[in-house]
């Protein structure tokens, strides 16, 4: 163990439990059964991703989604802002200002008298 801490390998110990090891992979269960042919995996796996990364479909007739729909496609109109001419300080400082005061006070008042009562 004094190993460990001069050198910081942990490796030594560690590194006979992890094998890499990956099974091999004799086909794609589906509904169907199993596909076993490396083109049909290849165009199910495709088709399955396709749909999933497509552009999601919404309710019409939910107003919420429609608005939300229209806010974002309004985005696209505004003018590109110039993020690389504001510097972390200036964000920084804003954020500071957004931070509540009184809460801030309340909590190191409470810390204060709980550490007083403690002792």
């Amino acid at each position: 163990m004094e190993r460990i801490t001069e050198n910081n390998n942990i490796w030594k110990y560690a590194k006979p439990n992890f094998k890499p090891f990956a099974p091999p992979f004799k086909g794609l269960t589906t509904h169907q059964g199993k596909i076993t042919d490396p083109k049909e995996i290849a165009d199910t796996l495709a088709n399955h991703y396709e749909q999933h990364f497509s552009t999601p479909q919404h309710d019409m007739r939910n107003q919420t989604h429609q608005q939300a729909i229209d806010v974002f496609n309004n985005l696209a109109y505004l003018p590109p802002i110039p993020l690389t001419q504001i510097k972390y300080e200036e964000v920084l400082q804003e954020w500071k200002k957004m931070l509540p005061k009184k809460i801030e006070r309340q909590y190191w008042d409470i810390s204060f008298h709980s550490k007083k009562t403690a002792n």
